[in-house]
C-alpha cells in the first residue's frame, strides 16, 4: 500500500470473512435458518419432539389434514424425505422454491418477507428492517396499533439476531497463509500506529495481530461471538426518513437504530479517543466493507475527516484476470464512498485509484 501516514484505521467487514471462504454470508445464514430450524422442527414433530417455536403450531396438522395436494403439501413430502439425514443438510437448495410456503408457515413475519425476496433476499437484513419502519411509519390504514406494529418488527429482528449469533458461534476461523502475508508486508511494518475497526462478530482478525503488532488495538465495534452483546440494526442518521421517525415520538422506533446502540458501551468513543482524536493524521484501508449506508453515520467521521489522508480501496485477487469484473467491483465501492464524503474535490483527492490500488488475496 502507499502510505500517506504512519497511522493506519483498518476497516473490517463480512468480506474479509468471505475472502476466508467461510460460510458467513446471509445466503448461508438461509440455509442455517432452513435446515436447523424450519426443517428440523417439522421432522421433528412427527416423532412428537416439537421444540422450535419459528414454525406455527397448526402448520403440520393442517397439511396433513388438507386432501388437496398443493404447495404446503409438496413442501412437507419434501422436507420429510430427507429425515434420514440426522443433520437435516442437503434440502436447502430445493426447499429455496418454496420460498412463499416458508413465510407462511413461521411466526416471525420480518424474516418471512425475507424469505419470500420482499427485500433482495438476504442481502442486506439491516436495511430491509429500516424499509419496514418507514412502512409501518407511513401506512394510512393498518390492521394493528402502530406501537404493536413496532413491537412485532422489533422482537421478529431479536429472534433473527439471536440465530444469527447462534449460526456464527459454529463457524470456525482459522488463519490463512495469503491473508497473512499481506499483513506482512513493508507497508504493514511501516505502520507506527495501527488501529482496527472490525464491524464482524467473528474474531477472525484477531489471528493475524494479536501477538505481531505492539501498537495495535482491535474494536468489535459491533461486539464479537465472545460477548453476545451484538448491534444490530440500521445506522444512518442522516437519512430523511429517520428524522421524521425520530420526531414522531415513539421510542420503539429508536430501540435498534445504531446510534442509540452505541451508547451501550465505550467502543464508539474509543474510537475518538485512540484513532481520530488521538492520531495527528492517518490512511485508511477497507477490508471486505461494502461501505452501505446502515453504517453510514460511522463510517462519515471517520472518511470525511480532515484527518483522513488516504483511502485505500483493495481490488480483490481472485479476480486478477478478470479485468472488466475487478473494476466494476472497484468502481461500487467508490460510489459507496461517494455518498459517504460530501465533497467531490475530498472524494478525488482521498481515494486512491485503481491503478496504484494492491491487491486483497483470496
Amino acid at each position: 500500500m502507499n502510505l500517506k501516514s504512519k497511522n493506519l484505521i483498518l476497516i473490517i467487514g463480512n468480506g474479509f470473512d468471505l475472502a476466508h471462504r467461510f460460510k458467513t454470508s446471509y445466503n448461508d445464514f438461509a440455509k442455517f435458518i432452513i435446515e436447523k430450524k424450519i426443517a428440523k422442527t417439522i421432522i421433528e414433530s412427527e416423532y412428537q419432539t416439537y421444540s422450535e417455536s419459528l414454525v406455527k403450531k397448526g402448520f403440520i396438522a393442517e397439511v396433513k389434514n388438507n386432501s388437496i395436494y398443493n404447495d404446503r403439501g409438496n413442501f412437507i413430502q419434501r422436507v420429510t424425505s430427507h429425515k434420514i439425514n440426522k443433520n437435516y443438510e442437503g434440502m436447502s437448495d430445493t426447499m429455496q422454491s418454496f420460498s412463499s410456503t416458508i413465510k407462511q408457515i413461521i411466526n416471525n413475519d420480518f424474516l418471512g418477507k425475507l424469505f419470500d425476496d420482499k427485500y433482495d433476499n438476504w442481502f442486506d437484513i439491516e436495511n430491509a428492517y429500516f424499509q419496514e419502519i418507514i412502512q409501518i411509519e407511513n401506512k394510512i390504514t393498518r390492521s394493528l396499533p402502530k406501537k404493536e406494529e413496532i413491537k412485532k418488527l422489533n422482537k421478529d429482528l431479536i429472534e433473527i439476531k439471536e440465530y444469527l449469533f447462534e449460526y456464527l458461534k459454529s463457524i470456525p476461523t482459522e488463519k490463512n497463509h495469503k491473508v497473512n502475508r499481506f499483513f506482512q508486508s513493508d507497508s504493514f511494518k511501516s505502520i507506527e500506529n495501527l488501529y482496527i475497526i472490525n464491524f464482524n462478530y467473528t474474531l477472525t482478525i484477531e489471528n493475524y495481530f494479536e501477538n505481531d503488532f505492539q501498537n495495535t488495538k482491535i474494536n468489535y465495534i459491533h461486539g464479537d461471538i465472545d460477548s453476545k452483546d451484538i448491534i444490530f440494526g440500521y445506522g444512518n442518521d442522516k437519512d430523511p426518513n429517520y428524522k421524521k421517525i425520530k420526531e414522531s415520538g415513539e421510542n420503539e422506533y429508536l430501540r435498534f437504530f445504531k446510534t442509540f446502540e452505541y451508547l451501550r458501551n465505550k467502543k464508539y468513543v474509543d474510537i475518538y479517543d485512540n484513532a481520530l482524536e488521538y492520531f495527528e493524521d492517518y490512511d485508511v484501508s477497507i477490508l471486505g466493507h461494502s461501505l452501505s449506508q446502515t453504517d453510514k453515520t460511522l463510517l462519515k467521521e471517520v472518511l470525511d475527516n480532515p484527518k483522513c489522508n488516504r483511502i485505500h480501496l483493495h481490488k480483490r485477487k481472485d479476480l486478477e484476470y478478470q479485468e472488466k469484473e475487478m473494476m466494476e467491483e472497484f468502481n461500487t465501492l467508490i460510489y459507496s464512498v461517494s455518498r459517504i464524503i460530501d465533497n467531490e474535490k475530498d472524494l478525488r483527492t482521498k481515494v486512491l485509484n485503481y491503478e496504484d490500488s494492491v491487491l486483497f488475496p483470496k
